[in-house]
């Protein structure tokens, strides 16, 4: 009860950001995360084409970086967890992606909802099904879209597109 009452409080201060959009870089945002998430170094994460400034609310890049490489850490049923985190520069997209057990495409949108979860056993604390509703809100405050990419069969790859590079 109280994990769900802390991602309430996070998300009703995530949603009221008021902080501006500013030219942001993926990479040093990402190595901030994992320097949190991984400090040492156990991942196998893999950085592509990262070196790139877009229009963001820096707060919540890292946010959004953070919750989605967490919850690789947390539903990975491998021996070891792999993400590789990379940028399209043609189709302006930034993707995560990782060697877990996937998600099914009948739950692919539903997951965004509140208070969805989809039982998968953890490898921490159980979710409380507000982490991708906060991770879409903050993704939708910045004029970006994120899905899951269907096609996708090593695992699950988020994508968040539409982004304005700097």
């Amino acid at each position: 009860m109280m994990a769900l009452i802390e991602d309430l409080l996070k998300y009703t201060r995530e949603i009221s950001l008021k902080e501006l959009s500013t030219p942001v870089n993926i990479s040093e945002t990402a190595q901030k995360v994992l320097t949190l998430l991984d400090p040492e170094n156990k991942m196998d994460v893999n950085f592509i084409n990262l070196n790139q400034n877009i229009i963001f609310k820096p707060i919540a890049l890292q946010q959004i970086i953070q919750n989605l490489i967490s919850n690789s850490i947390k539903y990975n049923n491998k021996e070891k967890t792999k993400i590789v985190i990379a940028f399209d520069d043609v189709k302006k997209e930034l993707s995560i992606s990782d060697n877990g057990p996937g998600i099914q495409i009948k739950y692919q949108e539903k997951v965004f909802e509140f208070f969805q979860t989809l039982g998968n056993k953890s490898n921490g604390d159980s979710g409380t099904g507000l982490g991708l509703t906060i991770v879409k809100k903050l993704v939708e405050k910045n004029q970006a879209e994120i899905f899951i990419n269907p096609y996708y069969t090593g695992g699950v790859q988020f994508v968040i597109s539409k982004l304005v590079l700097a």
